[in-house]
């Protein structure tokens, strides 16, 4: 609802839209994104909004320090009795989980620094049952990457290349939280452009 109010906001202000392309080739030279259907995009200031693990960031050659890798579900409130909100810095390592209410649902997650051989799923289960949260199978896990550690000291490359949000590697440092940081990144770029 709310990626979706933005969109429609941008378009509204005159913004266009490309909806499923994928970006094949960058040229910061000459300002232009090729995509995979073949079409040129030329921009003036590309703004580089597309997430920790950015394809423009690393197609540069810049780096950001660490990721958290984090799981996520929304549970419905008749599966899960729980009161109030919930840190837990016993479940995962260098990270902590997590339960948050929402309007209908329980938002239920942990978040740790990102490392091949963690078992996120088998200690996101156990946690899971640990707080009794009934009827597991009826709720996919969703999993995402977010800055966790580093970010970029300048994010801005040359005068045509600005970095917004994750993509930057703007978070909490403490929480790993970013999106006031996604926002408040992105109007700043929007007002420097």
């Amino acid at each position: 609802v709310y990626d979706n109010y933005l969109m429609q906001y941008y378009l509204e202000k005159g913004g266009g839209l490309k909806d499923n392309c994928l970006v094949q080739h960058l040229d910061v030279e000459r300002w232009e994104i090729r995509t995979a259907t073949g079409d040129t995009l030329s921009y003036d200031t590309l703004i580089a909004a597309d997430g920790a693990n950015s394809w423009v960031r690393n197609h540069m050659g810049m780096k950001v320090k660490g990721k958290l890798f984090c799981l996520e579900i929304n549970v419905k409130k008749e599966d899960f009795d729980y009161e109030g909100i919930g840190i837990y810095f016993d479940v995962i390592g260098v990270g902590y989980a997590w339960v948050f209410p929402k309007k209908d649902v329980y938002c239920i997650g942990i978040g740790s620094v990102e490392n091949p051989k963690t078992d996120f799923k088998g200690i996101f289960t156990g946690f899971l049952q640990r707080i009794g949260v009934r009827n597991l199978e009826h709720y996919p896990l969703k999993g995402a990457f977010v800055p966790g550690g580093g970010f970029l000291k300048k994010p801005v490359h040359g005068k045509h290349v600005l970095f917004a949000g994750d993509a930057a590697g703007f978070a909490d440092p403490l929480t790993g939280e970013g999106l006031y940081w996604a926002m408040y990144s992105g109007i700043q770029a929007a007002e420097s452009v």
